[in-house]
């Protein structure tokens, strides 16, 4: 059995016409409160991907370009803590919590038919853990890590 509260916050504030800023965290407090006789899961455990903290904040701001559309840059960042991804914990399967951001830069033609969007994500090339696996009786440990900085070109049509 296991009991999970928590508290999650979020505020989206325009300060002036063109700027945009988000935000936004999250508290859980996780835990098993009984465990069954011969498990080698104990009531120490943490729960996987049970994160007791998350986080993120974004900053936008729009740019108009008169008669030649708009661009809107958006700058965010996520926030998550130590994160364990098996039942028993292992250090392997244990991320210890990371910062991400991600820019993104986003055009829209006058008429809005048109929208050509450059994204960056991870953009500080932050190496992080997304999920884990181990297997101690054959040895077998297995990470799956976050993708690495990438970026994308966007071109979308209206019609």
């Amino acid at each position: 059995d296991a009991e999970i509260k928590g508290l999650e916050v979020e505020a989206d504030w325009i300060p002036a016409g063109s700027l945009r800023l988000l935000g936004s965290v999250g508290w859980l407090d996780s835990k098993y409160t009984r465990i069954n006789e011969g498990s080698i899961v104990t009531l120490s455990d943490a729960l996987i991907r049970a994160p007791e903290w998350t986080a993120s904040a974004g900053l936008s701001h729009l740019l108009t370009l008169g008669a030649h559309g708009s661009v809107a840059p958006r700058l965010d960042a996520a926030y998550k803590s130590e994160t364990q991804f098996e039942a028993v914990n292992t250090p392997f399967a244990r991320d210890d919590g990371y910062v991400a951001l991600n820019l993104h830069i986003p055009y829209v033609s006058p008429g809005e038919d048109w929208r050509v969007e450059l994204g960056i994500e991870n953009l500080t090339d932050e190496r992080y853990l997304v999920a884990a696996d181990t297997n101690i009786a054959i040895g077998y440990e297995v990470g799956v890590y976050a993708r690495p900085r990438n970026w994308s070109l966007t071109v979308e049509r209206r019609f």
